[in-house]
């Protein structure tokens, strides 16, 4: 009876203990100036089959650009990043979503991430 009891609790530790590692992922719905300051893994955006990791100075520079080439009415900074959570109502999975936000705050766009495993999301 006592093994049993054991093995109920050290299901319910290995239970708890993964929840947590999800939660702690990300840090959800607080604006930063930096992804690093919000996000607890490593990012990766696949470009022509090459991983590259994903940082704030990657993400401005790529995004920034995109949108300085596509409107040229005015230069776009993104100073401000955000993660967003929300779960898919067909699937009940956890889906995320990488926000970043024009330095004016007129100016708002992301990326969906997806789970390659614990340590790692990509830029879909």
């Amino acid at each position: 009876m006592n093994c049993s009891k054991i093995i109920l609790s050290l299901s319910i530790f290995l239970v708890l203990l993964a929840c947590q590692k999800e939660s702690n992922s990300f840090i959800v719905n607080k604006q930063a100036g930096t992804i690093e300051e919000i996000v607890n893994v490593q990012l990766i955006d696949a470009v022509n089959d090459v991983e590259i990791p994903v940082t704030t100075a990657y993400i401005k520079e790529k995004w920034e650009s995109n949108f300085n080439d596509e409107f040229s009415l005015k230069t776009v900074a993104f100073n401000s990043f955000e993660i967003m959570k929300t779960d898919e109502e067909e699937t009940g999975k956890t889906v995320y979503f990488l926000k970043a936000i024009s330095d004016d705050r007129t100016i708002e766009t992301g990326v969906f991430l997806k789970k390659i495993n614990d340590e790692h999301y990509s830029l879909k």
